[in-house]
């Protein structure tokens, strides 16, 4: 009773209704736009999607509080001094899902939304995956086989986080997946790319999926194409960056990343986006040597004083729905 009192206060007085400030900007961290009969959801994570539905009633509602602005032409406005708008929304997605470009595009070209889609751009047109996924499909097949023990590092993570019978599917699975997946980021990027090779190996699957999951370059160009998307870098291969890497690996990442943007998309004022969030200060001074503007996850707003290599975002999954939790997750404190 009083959380749900405390709700209907946040939504109706938060900070999206506040008239006393200027040059305000809150940017939403979206992944994933999934249909309800989509064959991932019972695996995905649960704060990496939202239903097309969802997410138009989302945009709807932004529509009457914010002015929806492209975070590049923000960025631009920034730097060069000109007008900002008094309280502006921009609508970022990371890492190029394929299921960007047939569920939220329709839906941002309906509403006529600007958004920033951030690539990770030597996995675009591949069949390539992201950890969490690679991790998810060892996991299940090791579970059919009876064989988790063959892999003691992926054993430990399940047993750490498994306090009741292993759930067959539905929420219950995705939440306990999403909770295995969480604490394997106390490995490195690079160790757990070489487990989970040793583990495809050892079960006879490869690191390709089939189909891919994620965009390909004729679909970037032609989300490109409506005006209404643009396009930033997220490393070459999400490589999170919270390691002291050799500088080799750290410019192929930042660096040449930002060169097959611009050859792709023709972009060359790219804005840049941390990979979980994660950056050392070596990272950061390279970002900052390339990029106009880098993106966190660090939970928050912006302003017209805010370091543009430190734009912080909300993220916003189904589970915020478009109603009172929704306007209490744009005010940055829930």
């Amino acid at each position: 009773m009083i959380k749900a009192f405390a709700k209907g206060l946040i939504a109706q007085f938060g900070r999206h209704r506040w008239q006393i400030h200027q040059n305000e900007l809150l940017v939403l961290m979206y992944h994933r736009v999934l249909p309800k009969n989509h064959p991932w959801l019972d695996l995905a994570q649960p704060g990496m999607w939202v239903h097309p539905e969802t997410f138009q009633k989302q945009l709807q509602v932004l529509k009457t509080l914010f002015e929806m602005v492209s975070l590049e032409e923000w960025v631009i406005a920034r730097q060069t001094g000109k007008p900002l708008p008094k309280r502006a929304c921009a609508v970022t997605l990371d890492d190029g899902w394929h299921d960007n470009h047939d569920f939220a595009l329709p839906v941002l070209e309906r509403e006529q939304v600007p958004a920033t889609v951030f690539l990770t751009t030597s996995l675009i047109g591949t069949r390539r995956h992201f950890f969490p996924e690679r991790l998810i499909r060892v996991l299940l097949e090791l579970i059919k086989r009876d064989q988790l023990q063959q892999e003691p590092w992926l054993e430990s993570l399940v047993t750490a986080n498994a306090n009741k019978p292993f759930p067959e599917n539905g929420p219950e699975l995705a939440g306990f997946l999403d909770s295995v997946v969480l604490a394997a980021k106390d490995y490195s990027e690079l160790d757990l790319r070489s487990k989970l090779t040793t583990a495809e190996a050892r079960l006879d699957l490869t690191e390709d999926f089939d189909p891919p999951d994620l965009l390909d370059w004729s679909e970037v160009a032609a989300m490109g194409a409506t005006g209404l998307v643009s396009f930033g870098a997220h490393t070459q291969t999400h490589l999170r960056l919270d390691r002291p890497y050799e500088q080799q690996l750290l410019d192929a990442e930042i660096v040449q990343c930002k060169k097959e943007l611009l050859h792709h998309t023709g972009q060359d004022q790219a804005l840049f986006c941390y990979p979980n969030g994660d950056a050392t200060p070596q990272a950061e001074a390279l970002v900052q040597q390339h990029y106009p503007a880098a993106l966190t996850t660090t939970r928050g707003w912006n302003h017209r004083g805010s370091d543009l290599h430190q734009l912080r975002r909300i993220g916003i999954s189904e589970g915020n729905g478009a109603g009172r939790d929704f306007l209490c997750r744009l005010s940055g404190w829930v």
